[in-house]
């Protein structure tokens, strides 16, 4: 698409290339989210869905719902909401490659009929106002460099009392330090891709002045150097039995796994969910 910004076809790029969709489906899975872990030693596709039931548990979701999945990915959150609620679901995301997989598995789950998949930005949201009862974002909204913006979208779209949660990373507490901040951006991307980390007191900012109330905002950093550990063992293993991958992307890719292993250990950057409710 066209009108995509600049960082928008960046990070298309990157999510469309051969390696990472490689990567996320041999060792991501189809839940491409940060996980939620009982214990150190529990595997990994159980704990990146437990970030999607328990999403999904602090919502008021039935078979009249109808969700918006920001950043859908796989659309491995969509059909589980869609197979446990009989709910409606639209996915939109970035990369062609993704919502082809994503199309394919609805089909093959007898799921196409409850999800829609769409190509898009955040930015652009191609639906009516007061459209969704909730909409949510895992571990997506920080790829745009405008996703205050895309907030106040995300509100146009909701109903009256609709949701908008988001599992994402985050700065807290004091702001931090310009290095700090640059520290914690080298650490996730190696710049080898774009994300963009805001404060929640910038989310609690427009969240004012768009009438969004804040229901909660649940910490659970620990799980961060978990799940990147968790990732880099498996990518290790996989990669040592069949070299899946170039030796190149492979050092690349097990850096950044490192580097995101030891963001999680710095306590400079949280991770959690974020959750407003639309007043008027």
């Amino acid at each position: 698409m066209s009108n995509f910004s600049v960082i928008d076809s960046f990070n298309q790029g990157y999510f469309n290339s051969k390696d990472i969709d490689l990567f996320y489906q041999r060792v991501s899975g189809e839940h491409t989210h940060c996980g939620i872990f009982e214990h150190s030693d529990e595997d990994l596709h159980i704990a990146k869905k437990r970030t999607t039931e328990y999403m999904a548990s602090l919502l008021k979701i039935d078979s009249n719902s109808h969700l918006l999945d920001l950043g859908s990915g796989y659309g491995g959150a969509a059909r589980y909401l869609a197979e446990k609620y009989g709910c409606q679901v639209s996915c939109l995301n970035l990369s062609e490659e993704q919502n082809g997989i994503n199309i394919e598995r609805n089909q093959e789950q007898k799921l196409s009929h409850l999800i829609n998949v769409y190509q898009g930005s955040f930015e652009n949201l191609p639906f009516p106002d007061s459209t969704f009862n909730a909409a949510w974002a895992q571990d997506s909204f920080y790829y745009s460099d405008t996703q205050l913006q895309a907030f106040r979208k995300a509100y146009r779209v909701l109903i009256k009392g609709g949701e908008f949660l988001a599992c994402t990373y985050f700065f807290s507490g004091d702001r931090p330090s310009e290095a700090d901040v640059n520290k914690v951006m080298n650490w996730y991307t190696g710049g080898i891709h774009k994300v963009y980390f805001l404060h929640t007191d910038d989310y609690r900012k427009v969240a004012k002045e768009i009438g969004m109330s804040e229901v909660e905002i649940i910490e659970l950093t620990d799980n961060i150097s978990l799940n990147y550990l968790q990732l880099l063992q498996k990518m290790e293993k996989i990669q040592a039995e069949e070299q899946v991958w170039s030796q190149e992307f492979f050092n690349k890719k097990r850096q950044r796994l490192l580097d995101c292993y030891e963001m999680g250990k710095s306590g400079l950057i949280q991770w959690g969910i974020l959750h407003y409710r639309k007043e008027n």
